[in-house]
């Protein structure tokens, strides 16, 4: 699995600790230091795969909508802006819109092909940059859902290492930490999958045991603001029944 070697380059290295890939596809991928044979991470779809380093299992969460979700909004409703004038035109604080970020195949934990994405709350009054924060935050919610569910099954994750392109961005990885209320620790190593590919060829080359060869370059770490992750922790049962709610429409 490709998501394993990344969170090796990120150096995530014991339980408890999760590489965040915030690219295309946002993927948790958690280091676990034994197989967790709970029923409900197989009703979830959370598998259990080998991980880098002998000794711990790992397990993932994602959604394939994610960032391709700000990729599509730029090209539609960019109107020539970048990236940074987009995410920079979002509102400071939380958005009313509730979003379900199906905008592809859902991903963990429903692997659902047929609901499609949907923005409730949308009025004429909605700016640009509502509907931006409203989107992603959607994506963010989703993946809080996959981590709640993670954590009824056994599998706690207390740090967060983000990796990969949207990395870049604190407004965007501030967001995440909100909805997630976990500390989200950015780190200089975009391309996290290519180092760990590369540790474990030196590993095989020149018998350097991988795990001294990890090292993690924080750049910064963004804790949750207490207020925001409030308002989001009360806007999860409402989340969950929006899903439940429009499943099953035919558009």
């Amino acid at each position: 699995m490709t998501k394993t070697i990344a969170a090796l380059g990120a150096a995530v290295t014991e339980p408890g600790t999760a590489m965040y890939a915030t690219g295309r596809v946002e993927c948790i991928c958690a280091a676990l230091d034994s197989l967790i044979l709970d029923e409900s991470l197989c009703r979830h779809n959370f598998c259990s795969y080998d991980y880098s380093l002998p000794g711990l299992r790992a397990s993932l969460a994602y959604s394939l909508t994610g960032s391709n979700l700000l990729v599509y909004f730029r090209q539609e409703f960019g109107r020539g802006s970048s990236y940074a004038e987009l995410i920079c035109g979002m509102p400071d604080g939380p958005t009313s819109l509730l979003s379900l970020p199906y905008f592809t195949p859902s991903g963990t934990p429903y692997f659902d092909q047929n609901t499609a994405g949907a923005v409730y709350g949308w009025r004429l009054t909605t700016s640009r940059g509502e509907l931006l924060k409203g989107l992603l935050k959607g994506v963010a919610l989703e993946m809080r859902l996959n981590l709640e569910l993670l954590d009824e099954a056994g599998v706690r994750i207390h740090r967060l290492i983000a990796t990969e392109g949207g990395v870049r961005d604190r407004r965007l990885v501030q967001l995440k930490a909100d909805v997630l209320a976990k500390p989200i620790e950015r780190i200089e190593m975009d391309e996290a999958g290519c180092l760990g590919a590369a540790r474990l060829a030196q590993d095989a080359e020149l018998g350097v045991p991988t795990v001294s060869l990890l090292r993690r370059q924080t750049v910064d770490v963004l804790m949750p603001d207490p207020s925001s992750t409030a308002f989001y922790a009360a806007r999860m049962k409402r989340y969950r029944e929006f899903y439940h709610r429009i499943r099953g429409l035919e558009c």
